[in-house]
């Protein structure tokens, strides 16, 4: 590969990685913290910044010296979610578990280590949950995450381990075995429950949704405080998202079979 081709693509590379830094919970970054998040000269970064702005993927942040996400990457995402079967088919069935529950439900899918959040539709009440669509959380620490390592290569989940686990909480399984024994257990029983495993007070109950091959494609998720659960409605939640599973994966074309 020429070194001019290369120097190109290390531009593109970089250019995306600035995109993909901006997030709900930090909507405005500056290019100094952009240089040192991705580790390249802020001259460097200045440049991609000015050529982002020049297409409408980023804009100057009227209140600070940063930059914000531009109307283009929201032309992107229009793009995305109109033809995404995941997020058009299942996006009814999160309407139906936030009317039966109050509580907030997304559909997440596995990207490598992590899962995503393609869609999310929040419930009534408050609730201090650690998701919003395109946001990233760590697999092992969510239902979500649990639900579809389950069904996952054992060597992704050896791959996790290898590489080390951050405990969010004193609840995050940390150790292997555990996690294993764990895994086993989602398998076993169609759904995953998280407990105050990425974030403090909070309950999550995730379910595999399967397309027309069988396959796991996502998982659906309801996600609330502890202080409105009892053993009682969570055991009334998990039937609920079950019966929204079997819902969703019709929708994909599954059979059952």
């Amino acid at each position: 590969m020429s070194e001019k081709r290369s120097g190109q693509l290390s531009s593109v590379k970089n250019a995306l990685r600035i995109l993909k830094s901006f997030t709900a919970s930090d909507p405005v970054r500056r290019v100094s913290d952009l240089a040192e998040e991705i580790g390249v000269s802020k001259s460097t970064v200045s440049r991609l910044v000015s050529t982002l702005v020049s297409e409408d993927f980023l804009a100057p942040d009227s209140e600070s010296a940063g930059y914000r996400l531009g109307y283009s990457v929201l032309t992107l995402g229009g793009a995305l979610t109109s033809t995404n079967e995941l997020y058009r088919e299942v996006a009814p069935v999160l309407n139906d578990i936030v009317l039966q529950t109050g509580e907030s439900a997304h559909v997440a899918v596995l990207e490598g280590h992590d899962v995503i959040y393609l869609n999310k539709n929040t419930g009534p009440y408050f609730a201090n949950i650690m998701t919003s669509v395109g946001a990233h959380n760590a697999a092992y620490s969510t239902s979500s995450g649990k639900v579809m390592l389950a069904v996952s290569d054992p060597e992704i989940v050896d791959q996790i381990f290898a590489e080390g686990v951050k405990a969010y909480t004193e609840h995050t399984i940390t150790n292997p075995i555990k996690f294993k024994k764990e895994l086993e257990k989602v398998r076993r029983q169609g759904y995953a429950i998280s407990i105050e495993e990425i974030s403090k007070n909070n309950y999550s109950i995730a379910v595999p949704v399967r397309d027309a091959n069988g396959k796991v494609a996502c998982a659906i998720t309801v996600v609330g405080p502890l202080s409105r659960v009892n053993k009682g409605k969570l055991e009334q939640f998990i039937r609920i998202m079950k019966d929204a599973a079997q819902d969703a994966s019709e929708r994909l074309g599954y059979d059952g079979e």
